[in-house]
C-alpha cells in the first residue's frame, strides 16, 4: 500500500503552485489572515519548515488573495458597466508602434496603429499624443471592455508593453473610462463625484506624489474635483452638474476643463466618465486593480441614494481602510491598496 503524502508536504506543493500563478499576476507578497501585521513573501520553497498551523495560514491566505482574479468580477455583477483604458507610455529605442501592435496581436488581442483621433473602436489602437511628444510617446487605447474577459485583455496588453521595454515618465497617465450610458439617474453621477472628492486624500495616498492634490509636474492634468455645493445639490441633469463642478459642457469634450481627477465631459464624446488620477504605468497589476477599484465605486454609487451617501460620509471615519470597507473591496484588493499606501509612506513626498 503506497504511503500517503503528509499534510505539510501537500501544503508545500499547493503553495508552490499558487505562487507561480500569483507572481504571474504581479503579486510579490500576501498578508496573513491570522495576523494582519504579517506578510508572506511569495517564493517557492523546497520544504515547509514550519508548523502545520502556519502552513495552513500561508496557503489559505494566498488562495483567498488570488481567488478574485479567477471569479466573476464582484464589482460588476450586474453587467452594466463597461470600462476602457488609455495607457500613456514611451517606447524604447529600436521599437516602434507597429512592432508593439504586432506583439499585442500575437498575444491574442486585436490591435492596430492609427492616426490620432477619438473614434471608439472595437479593437485596441496605438496613437500619438501631443502631450507625450511625437518621437517616443504613444497612447495605447482599448475598446469598451467588460468583466474578467476585458481585464484579461488589459493584462495581455500590459505584459506586451512591459516585455517590449516601454516605460512611463511624469508626463504619462493612466486614464480609465467607466461606461455611464446605463446610469440614467443623475444620482449616480453625483455619488461618483461625492466619493471622489470626499476621499481624495485617501485615494491620493496610494498614488504617486505627482498625481496628488498640490503635487507638481503632471498634476496639472488631473486637478481636484471642484464642487459648488448649492449648484451641485440643485443640479437636475448632467449639464447642470458639470457646470456645478467647473466643467461647463458648452466648451466641448476636449476643452481644458476636462483636466480633473474625474472628468464628466467625456460623456459628451463617448458616454463615459473618465478618471485621470492614476500615474502612468504599463504594469498589469496596477492597471487591473485601479479598474477594479473604480468598478467598486460605480457599484456603490448605483446602490445608494444621494442623501444616504452624504449621511454615511458625514459619520464615517475618513481613512483608506474605511473607504475600502465601504466599497466592499475584496481581501486581495484591500491588501493591494494598503500595501501601495505603505510603500509611498516610506518615501518622501
Amino acid at each position: 500500500m503506497p504511503r500517503q503524502m503528509g499534510e505539510l508536504r501537500r501544503l508545500n506543493l499547493e503553495w508552490n503552485d499558487l505562487v507561480t500563478i500569483a507572481r504571474d499576476r504581479g503579486m510579490r507578497r500576501v498578508q496573513s489572515q491570522d495576523n494582519n501585521l504579517h506578510w508572506y513573501r511569495l517564493a517557492t520553497r523546497a520544504h515547509f519548515q514550519m508548523s502545520r498551523t502556519e502552513a495552513r495560514d500561508r496557503v489559505r491566505s494566498l488562495r483567498t488573495s488570488i481567488a478574485p482574479f479567477f471569479a466573476p468580477n464582484a464589482s460588476n455583477v450586474q453587467g452594466l458597466d463597461t470600462f476602457g483604458v488609455e495607457i500613456e507610455m514611451h517606447m524604447p529605442r529600436g521599437v516602434n508602434a507597429h512592432d508593439i501592435a504586432q506583439a499585442i496581436r500575437d498575444a491574442g488581442v486585436l490591435c492596430q496603429v492609427e492616426v490620432y483621433g477619438h473614434v471608439t473602436r472595437t479593437h485596441w489602437k496605438i496613437v500619438t499624443d501631443g502631450s507625450l511628444g511625437y518621437s517616443t510617446g504613444r497612447e495605447v487605447v482599448s475598446p469598451p471592455l467588460s468583466g474578467e474577459a476585458g481585464l484579461d485583455q488589459v493584462r495581455k496588453v500590459c505584459r506586451v508593453l512591459t516585455a517590449k521595454g516601454c516605460k512611463v515618465k511624469l508626463d504619462c497617465g493612466l486614464h480609465v473610462h467607466i461606461g455611464a450610458q446605463n446610469h440614467q439617474d443623475i444620482g449616480w453621477f453625483k455619488n461618483m463625484l461625492e466619493m471622489t472628492s470626499h476621499f481624495e486624500n485617501e485615494i491620493d495616498s496610494f498614488m504617486a506624489p505627482s498625481r496628488r492634490r498640490g503635487g507638481q509636474h503632471a498634476n496639472s492634468w488631473c486637478q481636484s474635483v471642484m464642487i459648488r455645493r448649492a449648484d451641485f445639490d440643485a443640479a437636475q441633469n448632467l449639464a447642470q452638474l458639470s457646470a456645478a463642478c467647473g466643467q461647463p459642457t458648452q466648451h466641448g469634450a476636449r476643452s481644458h476643463y476636462r483636466y480633473r481627477k474625474l472628468n464628466l465631459l467625456s460623456f459628451i464624446q463617448s458616454g463615459t466618465i473618465e478618471f485621470r488620477q492614476h500615474q502612468g504605468t504599463v504594469e498589469a497589476l496596477k492597471t487591473e486593480m485601479w479598474v477594479r477599484f473604480l468598478l467598486r465605486m460605480s457599484t456603490k454609487a448605483a446602490a445608494i441614494g444621494v442623501e444616504t451617501l452624504r449621511q454615511s460620509l458625514a459619520v464615517m471615519h475618513r481613512s483608506l481602510e474605511a473607504l475600502l470597507s465601504f466599497l466592499d473591496c475584496s481581501l486581495a484588493e484591500r491588501n493591494y491598496f494598503l500595501e501601495r499606501r505603505n510603500y509611498f509612506l516610506t518615501r518622501a513626498v
